[in-house]
């Protein structure tokens, strides 16, 4: 009788542990998942914002330009 409950209790504890290690594996499939979800966003973040800044820079660089150019024809009128 003893050894019958120790076999079902043994059969219990294996059963408790194949679960843990079934919720494990479903876990660590969800965070995988969401882990490239987040790395394609970031990718795509990260490609979006580096245009903007490229815009944003040459619209500046256009303006030092032109007014480098108004200040070069300034100087001009006043030699």
């Amino acid at each position: 009788m003893k050894s019958m409950q120790s076999w079902e209790k043994k059969n219990q504890q294996n059963q408790t542990l194949d679960n843990f290690k079934n919720e494990q594996k479903i876990s660590l499939k969800s965070l995988k998942g969401k882990l490239t979800q987040d790395m394609e966003q970031f990718d795509s973040k990260s490609i979006e914002n580096f245009q903007n800044f490229a815009a944003v820079n040459k619209s500046a660089l256009e303006k030092v330009v032109q007014r480098l150019g108004n200040f070069g024809e300034y100087n001009k009128e006043k030699f």
